[in-house]
């Protein structure tokens, strides 16, 4: 009758293989530290560590971006060497020259063995900086 919506049969059906897909464990680790409050203009640690779980020597591109809200001093771009199943520090003093919740810089760690960025673990990326 009028007005009933009737559904259609299975007009076509496809099934294909799917390629499959091998994960890999990443050739290092990154933890970092940072406090969560400072005092404007004080400066504080920052730093991170990066652990090769391979046998093979790592050479790591490390770049400091989006410092906006900070000066710092240590390197802004940099090439790590980490031996193999080592693990090798990397720490930056950054001051704060705005008060309130700050964004902390990122920290971008690219392997060129890999052709991919290593991801650092910060966990909120906020900092609260009260004035003096």
């Amino acid at each position: 009758g009028a007005g009933k919506e009737t559904s259609s049969p299975l007009v076509a059906e496809t099934c294909f293989d799917l390629p499959s897909v091998v994960a890999a464990e990443p050739p290092c680790q990154v933890t970092c530290a940072y406090p969560t409050q400072t005092i404007l203009g004080e400066a504080f640690p920052f730093s991170i560590w990066i652990e090769n779980n391979t046998p093979l020597l790592q050479d790591l591109e490390v770049k400091m971006q989006d410092e906006a809200g900070f000066i710092y001093g240590g390197y802004k771009c940099t090439t790590e060497q980490v031996l193999p199943f080592d693990r090798s520090e990397l720490t930056w003093y950054l001051v704060p020259v705005a008060t309130g919740m700050m964004k902390l810089p990122n920290i971008r760690i690219h392997s060129a063995r890999h052709a991919a960025d290593l991801c650092v673990p910060v966990s909120s990326k906020d900092i609260f900086v009260s004035p003096r």
